[in-house]
């Protein structure tokens, strides 16, 4: 590319980037997202951590017996 191509590009992007920086978020959107977690039951909330809870202790009690086994092999 040439100089004159180069500093066609560049301003091209940079109004690009001007137009892109002035995009406002949909209206309302912010507002109905944090309603709805508003709404959200604190029980139903605090339910969310046990998968991750049983997952860990699979995780570990495989990685336990995988130990126990391979120290076992001659």
């Amino acid at each position: 590319m040439n100089h004159r191509n180069e500093d066609r590009l560049d301003r091209w992007l940079d109004s690009a980037l001007n137009e892109h920086g002035k995009a406002e978020p949909r209206a309302g959107l912010e507002a109905r997202v944090l309603a709805n977690l508003a709404a959200m039951p604190t029980e139903h909330r605090a339910r969310n951590w046990w998968p991750l809870a049983v997952t860990t202790a699979i995780a570990i009690a495989s990685l336990a017996l995988w130990l126990v086994q391979d120290g076992r092999r001659p």
